[in-house]
């Protein structure tokens, strides 16, 4: 292990020989940490959380899956919560915020400062754009792609597989039909989005909806399925586009 200065490291921890701790990194009780993960200056990693674990299967599952250890890069001053699991191959950028109770699975990048909230599950082979908020409950569908500055509100659902009815049977192959979320597009709570879709730069999705189709830019939808109401005002996105990140 290669640990730098001023790190605090909790009991009961098992750190594999080959990990990286930057300078004043900071470990919880009960955390495990799997090979091949670095971890950067003035992390937080809370009790119970679970770094760079492997996939099990019991041969029933159908996407095919990691069986050896990959890298797992956790950028400076993060902050990973309680009982919180990221699998092997996951990228973090800077001070990126994982909630409590949530997992990120393999082959996931969250740029710097995305914010995942509480029991929140991201499936596998997404890309997260920086400053990108993920509310409570949520869970993002595999190869969910974001731009910047994009928000995402509780209890959302995205859904990854064009051909769930056949591939659940295994009598298709498995194809991630992506969703892709255009840079300040806001999600309201309890939203669903099929595979797919994009929803638009500036967009706003309604409260409940299930989105069926692409969402043209700076447009409100709401409603199931999701229909067109309005467009944003000038003003709003005026404000939003001379924001100076």
């Amino acid at each position: 292990m290669r640990k730098g200065v001023d790190c605090q490291i909790g009991i009961n921890v098992s750190l594999s020989p080959d990990t990286v701790l930057g300078d004043n990194v900071t470990i919880g009780n009960n955390v495990t940490i799997y090979p091949k993960v670095s971890i950067g200056d003035g992390c937080r990693i809370l009790d119970g959380v679970v770094i760079g674990r492997l996939p099990i299967s019991t041969g029933t599952t159908i996407r095919s899956l990691p069986t050896e250890h990959l890298s797992v890069q956790i950028g400076a001053g993060c902050v990973i919560g309680c009982n919180s699991v990221l699998y092997t191959d996951v990228t973090l950028g800077e001070r990126v915020l994982i909630g409590d109770l949530s997992a990120v699975r393999e082959g996931n990048v969250l740029e710097d400062l995305v914010v995942i909230g509480q029991s929140v599950t991201v499936h596998s082979g997404g890309h997260l754009g920086k400053r990108t908020r993920v509310s409570y409950l949520s869970v993002v569908g595999g190869a969910v792609v974001t731009e910047e500055d994009v928000w995402i509100g509780p209890g959302f659902g995205g859904a990854d597989d064009p051909d769930a009815y056949l591939t659940r049977f295994g009598l298709q192959e498995l194809r991630y039909g992506h969703i892709l979320f255009r840079r300040f597009a806001m999600i309201g709570p309890g939203v669903t989005v099929l595979p797919e879709v994009e929803v638009g730069e500036g967009a706003f999705v309604g409260a409940g909806a299930l989105v069926t189709k692409d969402v043209p830019a700076w447009t409100i939808v709401a409603g199931v399925p999701a229909r067109h109401l309005r467009d944003i005002p000038t003003e709003w996105r005026e404000r939003v586009m001379n924001l100076r990140r």
